[in-house]
């Protein structure tokens, strides 16, 4: 089981370099796998710091990358899994974005 991570955790995920993305409310450390087969278009949904609020997350969702991609593709997500976050409401997406 995954463990939860909040937003404290997220931000200092980021500030130390890590690649991050969230599908499904899993969150996804992508790290070693910066070389997408299909380009560099995974990097364009990694989480990242809004520059006015150094408190405030910019996400990206990536539910319709995971479900587009095969299942053994979505293995090779689930092995990047380490962690789930609380599932977003419309509300908590105009907030973050």
């Amino acid at each position: 089981m995954l463990s939860y991570l909040d937003n404290n955790q997220l931000i200092i995920m980021i500030n130390d370099g890590d690649k991050l993305i969230i599908a499904k409310n899993i969150v996804y450390k992508i790290n070693d796998y910066m070389k997408h087969p299909g380009g560099n278009c995974i990097l364009k949904r990694v989480l990242t710091i809004d520059s006015n609020n150094p408190n405030r997350i910019i996400i990206d969702s990536c539910d319709r990358d995971y479900n587009f991609h095969s299942k053994n593709s979505r293995n090779i997500w689930n092995n990047m899994a380490i962690g789930t976050i609380k599932e977003r409401t419309i509300w908590d997406y105009i907030l973050f974005l």
